[in-house]
């Protein structure tokens, strides 16, 4: 785990990979521009935040608990975003600045309230009220959004599954990085477990293959896989998972496969859509799922 997380802060990639650098400053500056445009309500309430602490500045403002308050969620939020955009495509690391979110805008109301009484009178009210109007409209558009694309995406992994059980049944099967398969989820589980359950689960699905793309190694529950192992009577076996578009760097992540394995897209139900990672308001999975065929050559 300490190697795991050392990779994270001296590398510029997610997970630890990439160039051993600690931030690559164009990178960078594109990581928080992507950010904050797909969280930008977040952002405008953020702003906000700093605004306010700005404008009350010069009153001792500072020697007001609340001020206090707002200037250690703004903090904390500034340093969130700083660090998360150094792990690009990875907007869920953000949930604690976006939980915050709702106390900023609480504090702002009330860092404004004095001056906005004396402005409006007895309509003092109606900014915060219009506000508040406007981020429930934006929030539930958004959520109508995200739940449609994952009755799609549903229908969608439904079509593969129902194609492996009816059309493969008796195929060879080589899960991998995103398939929505119970054994690969297994498999995940196992390996951040520091495959401590290796041997029970093999004993359990001693026939279930997975294939690591980053490492290029073939293998089951227990161990690695050579390829001679992936031997059918007809040469061919199908690699399930996510469609290699939906990877950052495709092409350097399967060169790894050896040059004897020809892979040929079989099935793939709707389109990849390459929504930015940040967007909360769009589901990044739909059409990322596909198999392939990968045939042996002799």
């Amino acid at each position: 785990m300490f190697g795991f997380l050392f990779g994270i802060v001296t590398h510029t990639e997610r997970y630890g990979g990439g160039e051993t650098r600690i931030v690559d400053p164009q990178r960078y500056v594109s990581n928080v521009v992507s950010l904050v445009r797909g969280q930008s309500l977040v952002f405008i309430i953020g702003a906000a935040g700093l605004l306010a602490l700005i404008t009350n500045l010069k009153q001792r403002s500072w020697e007001n608990s609340k001020y206090k308050a707002l200037l250690a969620v703004s903090a904390a939020q500034v340093l969130q975003v700083l660090m998360v955009a150094r792990h690009p495509g990875s907007d869920r690391y953000l949930l604690p600045a976006l939980s915050l979110a709702g106390l900023t805008l609480v504090l702002v109301i009330e860092a404004f309230s004095q001056k906005v009484s004396v402005a409006l009178g007895r309509y003092r009210y109606a900014p915060a009220t219009i506000a508040c109007l406007i981020i429930l409209f934006v929030q539930v558009q958004g959520m109508k959004r995200l739940y449609q694309d994952w009755e799609m995406e549903t229908v969608l992994l439904s079509d593969v599954h129902e194609k492996l059980e009816n059309d493969y049944k008796n195929a060879l099967v080589v899960t991998y990085h995103g398939a929505s398969s119970p054994y690969f989820a297994l498999k995940a589980g196992e390996y951040y477990s520091g495959d401590y359950y290796g041997a029970i689960l093999y004993e359990l699905y001693p026939n279930q293959l997975f294939y690591d793309p980053w490492e290029g190694k073939f293998s089951n529950f227990q161990e690695a896989v050579e390829i001679n192992a992936l031997k059918t009577s007809d040469n061919w076996f199908l690699m399930h998972g996510w469609t290699f578009e939906a990877f950052e760097e495709p092409a350097a992540l399967f060169q790894a496969l050896p040059d004897k394995i020809a892979l040929e897209k079989t099935y793939r139900k709707g389109e990849y859509r390459n929504w930015e990672p940040q967007r909360s308001d769009r589901s990044l999975y739909i059409g990322r799922e596909v198999i392939y065929k990968a045939t042996i050559r002799y």
